[in-house]
């Protein structure tokens, strides 16, 4: 997959504030979102949104915290 035209569709359906690359291992490349949302809709929705991106193979919500 190509990783410029993943982030830039990641983009277009959630307001992202920072995307980064991680390798995890034997060539596979995971994209970290950075997302900040009113605490009331909640991280499911935009997990969905994401997993609905053609090119994207997993979604799952890591690090949640108030601000």
């Amino acid at each position: 997959a190509d990783l410029g035209q993943l982030k830039e569709r990641i983009k277009q359906a959630v307001d992202a504030k920072q995307i980064v690359e991680k390798p995890v291992g034997f060539g596979l490349v995971m994209l970290e979102v950075l997302l900040v949302f009113d605490d009331k809709v909640g991280a499911g929705d935009f997990e969905e949104q994401v997993r609905g991106i053609e090119g994207v193979g997993n979604v799952e919500a890591g690090d949640i915290t108030l601000i």
